[in-house]
């Protein structure tokens, strides 16, 4: 396991970034029900994770920023949720622990960070851990428009390597590039989530044994 680090990891990604992604996760609330098991991978301070617990779902939360984790598990202190459990953990040492398949696997702005070899085994991982996967990300091509020379620089700042991921992302085809020769099928799409992005809702070929 290896820790993710970002300057903006813990307080300024707990306070001024997770929240400009509440308009997306209604949407991914509305598509999960309320006695479904759910994977959030990439939880970052775990805000869409105590929101699903806290109308009944229950939550396996993983993140690889160790501030990231404590700042959720600061959080959790003081709002318990015996349904919701926030871990440091990568999706390979969940898959090499053999845990259940969950109904729900959610990746929100998470697979534009990852290295292009990595992308992919994430997704692949994903598919053998959960029933059906949900997966907030930018929409490629990205629209032309002052929100999408906003992404590009808020992509720019969070670092050298995080930028040349998300051009490789874009570059590529995005999420539709990036399931091509997976099992995996979109089944619906939600734009606009912000303008830059989606919600893409995908299920396996084929059905969990």
């Amino acid at each position: 396991m290896t820790d993710k680090k970002h300057w903006y990891d813990g307080w300024f990604y707990d306070r001024l970034i997770a929240p400009n992604q509440d308009v997306l996760f209604a949407h991914i609330r509305r598509h999960i029900p309320v006695d479904a098991t759910v994977l959030d991978i990439g939880t970052g301070t775990a805000r869409l994770a105590f929101q699903l617990a806290a109308r009944g779902n229950t939550v396996h939360a993983i993140d690889l920023s160790v501030r990231n984790v404590e700042r959720a598990r600061l959080r959790l202190a003081r709002d318990p949720h015996a349904n919701l459990a926030i871990e440091h953990a990568s999706v390979h040492e969940l898959l090499a622990r053999g845990v259940r398949i969950f109904d729900f696997a959610v990746l929100t702005f998470v697979l534009h960070e990852i290295p292009p070899a990595e992308r992919r085994r994430v997704l692949e991982i994903a598919v053998r851990l959960a029933k059906i996967i949900l997966i907030g990300e930018y929409r490629v091509p990205l629209p032309n428009g002052f929100e999408t020379l906003v992404t590009r620089a808020v992509e720019y700042v969070a670092g050298r390597e995080h930028y040349a991921n998300f051009k490789h992302f874009v570059a590529t085809g995005g999420v539709p590039g990036l399931i091509e020769g997976l099992p995996l099928r979109i089944v619906n799409e939600v734009p606009r989530l912000p303008n830059t992005g989606s919600l893409f809702v995908l299920k396996p070929e084929s059905a969990h044994s």
